[in-house]
């Protein structure tokens, strides 16, 4: 059995991260966690990332920045390990990288969602100085972000982390990708999406780190 890319898109605070940490320990084959807000934090300062507005990533870094961690999860998988990839694909461009630069990978596809509720407890735990009408404001925003994320996806696995415990979850998943079930999402999604010429006009997006 080759190795897999594991593809986990989600919203902030949808339990992406859980779930991988509980994939891991489930998982015959080694396997890698790569986490993109992991990967910036221990390299750069995140304020070195935003313009004075603290509006966007900077244009010409971010970019390259998401290439490489793409292609570097790519060439851990060629090495015959699990790559569990936690990078939620937030706009466009960001999907037509993921479907380019793994054009060649056996890919799982997980979409990964919870309700507006744990998504407003997961982050008032993570964020806790934050007053209630700032709580309704990033649920509101949440809830966007995951209605964007999801839209036009096709997935092998969808998971409600508010509905199932992440072990159960990671069990299942487990069970997609040791179990040789045909990955048809990665396929049908590279066949059918397109990006509009727009989309490679702000390849970051509004909302593509953390509200």
């Amino acid at each position: 059995m080759p190795p897999t890319i594991v593809q986990l898109n989600g919203a902030c605070c949808s339990g992406k991260s859980t779930l991988a940490r509980s994939l891991l320990s489930v998982l015959e084959r080694p396997a890698v966690h790569f986490e993109f807000d992991h990967f910036l934090t221990q390299q750069f300062p995140m304020q070195r990332f935003y313009n004075a507005n603290r509006d966007h990533y900077w244009c010409d870094t971010w970019p390259r920045l998401v290439k490489g961690f793409f292609r570097a999860a790519r060439v851990v998988g060629q090495e015959g390990v699990h790559v569990i990839v936690d990078l939620p694909l937030t706009t466009p461009w960001l999907v037509a990288q993921c479907l380019d630069i793994f054009s060649d990978c056996d890919v799982v596809l997980v979409g990964v969602r919870c309700s507006p509720e744990a998504a407003r407890s997961r982050f008032s735990e993570r964020w806790p100085a934050k007053t209630p009408q700032q709580l309704d404001d990033v649920t509101g925003h949440l809830v966007a972000q995951a209605e964007r994320i999801h839209r036009h996806m096709i997935y092998d696995l969808q998971v409600d982390t508010s509905q199932s415990s992440a072990s159960a979850c990671a069990v299942q998943l487990r069970e997609l990708i040791e179990g040789g079930s045909p990955r048809e999402a990665f396929r049908q999604l590279r066949a059918t999406y397109k990006v509009e010429p727009a989309a490679g006009a702000d390849p970051a997006g509004r909302g593509a780190g953390k509200p």
